[in-house]
């Protein structure tokens, strides 16, 4: 698991208090989502009602919000198959709009794709899962370090629910959980270019790139990160 020991921290403006906290069923598979799920309590699940035609995801009211709902909690065994489909497709993405080998940059990206419930059960790691209706249409991953630093990672929504800020959800359910597993700041690697939807989305939540080399070969790499409270 990497390590960050001396992260420069950006410092983030104060963010809303309105974003969701983390939530959700608790994993058949992993002992730190069981936690995570604990701490929150099965009845806080928060159901997000997603508003299509004006693409914005709130905690609103089925009057307000009718066409959709979306949750996202911690994986379950239920879960692992479309979570594996997810991280190919992703894997694949990744690979015609860098062209790097996302396996060679990152080696534990095989290890995740070659056995996803056994990389992300691992003791200080949630996978969390978006559900629209019945289906998972989006994932995010936190890996707490022993420095204190959580990585958040394998943020991925499938195109068919794109333009619904599911990944501002998403990233905000994650920086939650890494509140919960005990973490001080939350970390990111991306890249300038392809990434920049995805950056925004992580400004959006108060992360910043810092001044810190990246573990990837890529021009346009850089690390992201915010202070927890």
């Amino acid at each position: 698991m990497r390590s960050h020991p001396g992260l420069t921290i950006a410092r983030p403006p104060r963010f809303p208090t309105s974003a969701p906290e983390p939530h959700g069923r608790q994993s058949d598979s992993s002992t730190t989502g069981r936690a995570v799920a604990n701490r929150i309590g099965a009845a806080s699940v928060l159901t997000v009602m997603i508003c299509l035609s004006a693409g914005c995801a709130t905690r609103s009211t089925a009057a307000t919000c009718p066409p959709a709902r979306l949750r996202v909690t911690p994986a379950t065994s239920e879960d692992w198959i479309e979570i594996e489909a997810m991280l190919h497709d992703y894997l694949e993405w990744l690979r015609a709009v860098t062209g790097l080998e996302p396996t060679v940059e990152q080696p534990r990206f095989g290890v995740e794709i070659a056995d996803p419930q056994r990389a992300f059960a691992a003791d200080g790691t949630t996978m969390l899962v978006a559900r629209m209706a019945t289906r998972q249409v989006g994932m995010v991953a936190i890996r707490r370090s022993d420095d204190g630093s959580a990585e958040l990672t394998r943020l991925y929504v499938r195109p068919v629910a794109r333009g619904r800020r599911i990944a501002d959800l998403l990233v905000a359910e994650a920086i939650g959980a890494a509140s919960c597993l005990g973490a001080t700041l939350v970390w990111l690697e991306t890249l300038r270019g392809v990434m920049d939807p995805a950056m925004t989305v992580y400004r959006r939540h108060g992360l910043e790139i810092v001044d810190q080399p990246s573990g990837i070969g890529h021009a346009g790499a850089v690390v992201m990160n915010r202070l927890l409270a």
